[in-house]
């Protein structure tokens, strides 16, 4: 990245790191609010399913400099537990349990 790029990216990343803060410390209820939703919706199906964290920030966004090249970044929902140990797709490089995903070039 030249320089404008990462300060463009680095103001990016710190904002998202300030958002799911502040989103956590504002609503102190929310993972037993989405614990409850994933309980009345899960069934036999899902019954072992446990709301690790209600909000991420995924600190592996913090492994990327200045020097890395960024075609990519795909940030996307949470499919699910089970699906966030299965195979990666399209050999990229997954951050977490498929929240985002980076595509080399």
């Amino acid at each position: 990245m030249n320089q404008t790029e990462w300060k463009k990216f680095n103001a990016a990343r710190e904002r998202f790191r300030h958002i799911t803060k502040e989103i956590e410390r504002s609503l102190p209820k929310l993972k037993k609010i989405q614990q409850k939703f994933a309980d009345s919706r899960s069934g036999a199906k899902n019954a072992a399913y446990t709301v690790e964290t209600p909000v991420v920030y995924n600190t592996a966004l913090d492994d990327i400099t200045i020097n890395n090249e960024i075609k990519l970044i795909l940030v996307a929902d949470n499919p699910g537990q089970r699906t966030g140990r299965g195979e990666q797709a399209l050999s990229c490089r997954t951050i977490g349990k498929n929240r985002a995903k980076i595509f080399p070039r």
